[in-house]
């Protein structure tokens, strides 16, 4: 079991990764607005204010974190490949990684 982690830069094709998902067996992820650490540091450090127009260039405002838990390792490849294919081709489209889990238990709130 593996959690797949994709930092996605460009939010316009968040609905294609998860319809990817979905298409392979991976139907629930959690979705996360988030910002690299660069784009805080050029807003609120002088020295770092160069940073802000290279951003502007460079990359978005925001990106979209999201999260999968996969419970088969095959399902995972398919996914890396699948996503490679779809966002492979655009310069600075986020990064993805995966960390292995040891356990996970779900929370339902029954105690009996």
């Amino acid at each position: 079991m593996q959690a797949l982690v994709l930092v996605l830069n460009r939010s316009e094709r968040l609905r294609e990764v998860l319809d990817t998902f979905v298409r392979l067996g991976i139907p629930g992820a959690t979705i996360v607005e988030s910002f690299g650490m660069r784009r805080l540091l050029a807003q609120d450090a002088p020295i770092f204010a160069g940073l802000r127009k290279l951003m502007e260039r460079d990359g978005p405002r925001y990106n979209h974190t999201i999260f999968a838990v996969v419970d088969d390792d095959t399902k995972v490849e398919r996914a890396i490949e699948a996503l490679k294919d779809l966002l492979g081709e655009e310069p600075n489209s986020g990064i993805l990684f995966t960390i292995p889990i040891n356990r996970m238990v779900k929370l339902n709130g029954d105690r009996g």
